[in-house]
């Protein structure tokens, strides 16, 4: 079809290699819009990616509509800033640079397969966090993680996360989802409260 219609095209493997697509750098923005009364920002010389502004973030229907999408190799660092309740599905997908984040209080839920494929070690949760969806940090760089007693979690939350050592799950938390932690074959240490009533199948 491309052919016949003398559209340029490129085959790719997969959708991490989507932003390789060539595409003129003075054409792709470093700043917009993430939600209703949500934006963001890149700093291109730090690396750095702030998300201000009130509100829920976009859920994008996949990793491609990202609006930082041709940006995410130069992404190294995300600040998401106090007013910013919800991380969006997909928001960090395949942004295999990232190395840090900073996440304020206030942030009440996590989309799905938001950290998939990120290289960030650690992150502090706020202890605001009610909520972590499906798939968030599958195949993540994820070693250590404290979740707050106050969050809900999802199948499949650490699916895949080879780096996943420790994890301590806070007091309230009363049920680990199915497949949780499915294929993380270095979790070694697990603090598990009291609070914690049943574990489904799969979940280790």
């Amino acid at each position: 079809f491309a052919s016949e219609k003398n559209i340029s095209f490129k085959a790719v493997s997969d959708a991490s290699e989507m932003p390789l697509i060539p595409t003129d750098e003075e054409d792709m923005p470093t700043s917009g819009s993430c939600g209703d009364e949500v934006n963001w920002y890149l700093d291109t010389n730090t690396g750095v990616l702030t998300i201000s502004g009130s509100g829920k973030m976009t859920d994008f229907e996949d990793c491609s509509d990202q609006p930082w999408v041709n940006r995410r190799s130069q992404i190294k660092k995300a600040v998401i800033e106090s007013g910013v309740t919800h991380l969006g599905s997909y928001s960090f997908m395949y942004c295999s640079k990232i190395t840090e984040i900073e996440l304020s209080e206030g942030l009440i839920s996590m989309g799905r397969d938001v950290f998939w494929d990120t290289s960030i070690p650690e992150m502090k949760l706020p202890n605001s966090l009610e909520y972590i969806g499906f798939d968030t940090y599958g195949c993540a760089s994820i070693k250590h993680l404290e979740i707050p007693g106050t969050t809900k979690l999802y199948g499949y939350t650490f699916m895949s996360c080879d780096n996943m050592f420790h994890v301590t799950l806070g007091n309230g938390i009363e049920y680990i989802p199915y497949c949780m932690f499915i294929d993380c074959p270095n979790l070694s240490w697990m603090e598990i409260p009291d609070s914690v009533e049943s574990i489904s199948y799969s979940a280790f």
